[in-house]
């Protein structure tokens, strides 16, 4: 009998290193299939040739299966659409095409679908031995991260104590999320990991290659640089201000809003010691010194894990047998 290909599907979550990952697998391609192991070609989009690949083409061929809105600039062109129907194909086409006994899948937005999604996807693996890779985040960072992000890129202007009342997205309630998986994958083939320096292996990228049974040359492989580095926090600050004076106060067409986006930007990473940049910091720091509207405080931080310290302990008791319930390490008693 001929074992079947064993495919891991890592499916994010959000906010818990993927990019890095990414990157780590696509820079390291040619490196994994000597290895046995395929990070393919097919179903994915370059964000950044050579350097970041994720496959969000084979997410948005099922999220148009199932007419579910899909928001990237190439799915409004026709003719890019029509390629959807034939990306899983492609896919296996590849497979077929190499020797490797393992397949690494990566994109964050399966974690978007819910048991409908999450049945095409199994379909769509069904010549597969599929196993399931997904990190989790302790939830208050995830809103710290979550709130540094849409303010890095421009997008939100308010202070991080309205940003926590306005959303909360469903894949926080951790136990919730993993059951829909575990009702089409079995929960023998979810690989739970958490996002905590404490409880990573040997670092993110360390972590996965264990979680993928990836063992020789390791110490080889992991040699990465890390990617999508998080501002500072008087960084995000003056961002913050920007984007509020931006979005709210003036009148501006996008194209000079993103310029001087970029401007600014580009002037908080400068190096040099010039005047300009004295006047400029003097005036940044004034305008930062108080960032008590852009960190969580640390009762909202009790709250936010209160609100999900059942379902985490829940996670912890049946996907890492820890009958104490602890998921994550950190604690602010």
């Amino acid at each position: 009998m001929i074992d079947m290909i064993k495919l891991y599907l890592h499916i994010g979550t959000a906010k818990t290193g993927t990019t890095t990952l990414q990157h780590f697998l696509t820079v390291k391609r040619e490196e994994l299939l000597k290895e046995g192991f395929l990070y393919p070609l097919a179903g994915s989009i370059d964000f950044d040739p050579g350097i970041l690949m994720t496959h969000e083409k084979l997410s948005i061929a099922i999220k148009d299966k199932l007419n579910i809105p899909v928001r990237y600039k190439l799915y409004q062109q026709e003719q890019w659409r029509k390629t959807l129907s034939t990306e899983w194909k492609r896919l296996h086409d590849e497979i077929n095409k190499h020797s490797a006994k393992n397949v690494i899948i990566s994109a964050e937005s399966f974690s978007d679908f819910e048991l409908e999604g999450i049945k095409l996807i199994k379909e769509n693996l069904s010549s597969y031995d599929v196993k399931i890779v997904v990190y989790i985040r302790q939830q208050d960072e995830f809103y710290q991260s979550w709130y540094n992000q849409k303010v890095k890129i421009g997008v939100y202007g308010k202070d991080i104590h309205q940003f926590i009342t306005e959303d909360r997205p469903d894949y926080l309630y951790y136990y919730d999320f993993l059951q829909s998986w575990r009702k089409v994958f079995g929960q023998e083939n979810i690989i739970l990991r958490v996002f905590e320096k404490q409880q990573l292996k040997n670092g993110l990228v360390g972590d996965f290659l264990e979680a993928i049974n990836l063992k020789e040359n390791k110490a080889d492989l992991e040699n990465i640089d890390s990617i999508n580095e998080s501002p500072s926090v008087k960084a995000i600050k003056f961002i913050k201000i920007s984007n509020n004076l931006l979005m709210n106060k003036l009148y501006i067409s996008d194209p000079v809003r993103q310029k001087i986006k970029q401007l600014i930007r580009i002037k908080l990473s400068e190096k040099n010691e010039s005047l300009s940049k004295k006047i400029f910091n003097n005036i940044l720091e004034f305008l930062i010194k108080d960032t008590q509207d852009i960190v969580l405080t640390h009762q909202e931080k009790i709250d936010i894990l209160k609100e999900f310290e059942e379902n985490n302990q829940k996670v912890a008791q049946e996907y890492l047998g820890r009958q104490d319930g602890r998921l994550f390490l950190k604690s602010y008693d």
